[in-house]
């Protein structure tokens, strides 16, 4: 059993997600105001704030260390030659189609070669090995480097995700590996180390928040989780970390939105059991109104959760 009185460093992990800008952009400042949000919520709550400094994702572009990096180039490469192709033809469709329809599916193929192609890439055998091996290492690193930091016996690091779009199936990959049982294959690369930090009780998860995440069309993409749908076999949440009674509930917030195509409820997928009465269960799935209230509909609302007011009160809410 975790000993309840040790001290934790609450340390923030930040995982973007697709990136649907022809020219990808550091997503530091939009981490940072994120964190500061947070924190100043945090202070009017009459909470501790976060004083730990976040680990900071990059992928899919230049800022990559691994092969990932040319994913954005390729990107504008298709979309400059497709593009370039779409100007020569000429349609001869009734007036107001004519005027409507080229703006709609210019928008719509955008979209698609830096948006649904960066999750292409993602769940292909290629990339999904090449970002992990990235963003594992990265992670775990981190994590080992803030046990040691000090000099003295082991810190006890404490993981919080927050993480958007394709991120969340990244770092939902990230826990799954680190927290599987062992026998059932070796740890994929990159995660080792950190899997020796749970095994000693040196590192846990302490919330997963997700927003605008596809995690749950993508259980269609292996053969094992196709079955336990079809079995109606629930998923299982300490094998992704959560679950084990030692902090409140819920530990995973899943933050969606109906006018973000991108964006669907999971709760379903996990036993997540019959929380007590007046208590929250473990995984949570709450709905954010983007689209409606500030007048954007997809994909401009795929974006918003990063600032929206909602998400980051609710982060501040419930993160202790």
């Amino acid at each position: 059993m975790p000993d309840e009185n040790k001290e934790w460093l609450e340390v923030p992990v930040f995982v973007h997600g697709i990136t649907k800008k022809e020219y990808v952009e550091p997503h530091e400042e939009t981490y940072e105001k994120f964190y500061n949000d947070v924190n100043r919520s945090l202070v009017k709550l009459g909470k501790p704030e976060i004083t730990e400094r976040p680990i900071m994702v990059e992928w899919g572009w230049r800022m990559s260390i691994g092969e990932d990096e040319h994913l954005a180039d390729a990107e504008r490469k298709i979309k400059a030659e497709v593009f370039g192709r779409l100007k020569k033809e000429v349609d001869f469709s009734p007036l107001c189609v004519f005027l409507l329809r080229p703006l709609f599916y210019k928008l719509a193929r955008k979209v698609f070669y830096f948006g649904f192609d960066d999750l292409f890439y993602y769940i292909s055998e290629d990339g999904e090995r090449t970002v992990r091996e990235n963003l594992f290492e990265l992670i775990s690193r981190e994590a080992v480097y803030r046990s040691r930091r000090g000099g003295g016996p082991p810190n006890n690091v404490s993981l919080t995700f927050v993480a958007h779009s394709a991120g969340t199936v990244i770092a939902h990959d990230f826990l799954y590996h680190l927290f599987r049982e062992a026998e059932e294959s070796e740890p994929v690369e990159g995660v080792a180390d950190a899997r020796q930090l749970v095994k000693a009780g040196n590192l846990r998860i302490r919330r997963f928040y997700t927003m605008g995440s596809p995690i749950t069309p993508l259980t269609v993409r292996t053969n094992g989780l196709i079955q336990k749908l079809i079995d109606d076999e629930k998923l299982n949440p300490p094998e992704i970390g959560l679950g084990n009674g030692e902090l409140s509930n819920p530990r995973w917030v899943n933050f969606w939105d109906k006018d973000d195509i991108f964006s669907n409820p999971v709760g379903f997928l996990y036993d997540i059991g019959e929380p007590a009465p007046g208590e929250k269960p473990i995984i949570e799935d709450v709905h954010v109104g983007l689209g409606p209230i500030r007048g954007a509909l997809f994909p401009k609302c795929h974006g918003m959760f990063w600032t929206s007011r909602k998400v980051i009160n609710y982060v501040a809410k419930t993160f202790w």
